[in-house]
Formats: C-alpha cells, structure tokens, sequence
C-alpha cells in the first residue's frame, strides 16, 4: 500500500461538520483532496427537544 492510499483510507475515517446552506469551495477541497468520509450539514439554527436539554 502507498503513500497516497494510506492517506484516502485515514480521509475515509474523518468525520466534518459544516454550517450553511451550500457545499464552500473549501469543503469540496476536504472530499476532494482529503477523501472526507462522513460530512454533516449543520443547520444554523438548531432546535433541540426539550428532553435533551439540561
């Protein structure tokens, strides 16, 4: 296994959370060049039930 393929596999395991309404160039730059794994949109306003608050 080479370099390269190592790194596809440890960008397969990240996990990125962003906020806003569309994909940036900057998170298509982390699927693109860092092979980003799991990506979550994260709405701006979140609202949470009233059980997970503390």
């Amino acid at each position: 296994m080479n370099l390269t393929e190592i790194h596809k596999k440890i960008g397969q395991l990240m996990v990125v959370g962003f906020n806003g309404k569309k994909v940036t160039p900057e998170i298509r730059k982390l699927i693109r060049e860092y092979h980003v794994g799991v990506l979550f949109y994260l709405a701006e306003i979140l609202v949470l039930p009233r059980k997970f608050l503390i």
